[in-house]
């Protein structure tokens, strides 16, 4: 399931980003800028966060699924 969202999550970031760049190029969007560009920033910590945890789980099943197979 966290991997069908990944992409998604993904693609705002680097949405984010870029409008961050865009948007901090003029003094009356800067603010905005900033902001957008946070949360992009939130955004991929999350999603390299959620992809190591679906590492993680993917192991421990495939561990256990090895155990029971003896």
């Amino acid at each position: 399931m966290i991997e069908n969202i990944l992409p998604a999550i993904y693609l705002l970031a680097s949405a984010g980003f870029i409008l961050a760049v865009k948007w901090m190029n003029h003094p009356s969007t800067a603010r905005r800028g900033v902001i957008i560009g946070e949360i992009g920033m939130v955004l991929a910590v999350l999603g390299t966060l959620l992809r190591a945890e679906a590492n993680r789980s993917e192991e421990h099943t495939s561990e256990l699924q090895s155990h029971l197979n003896l």
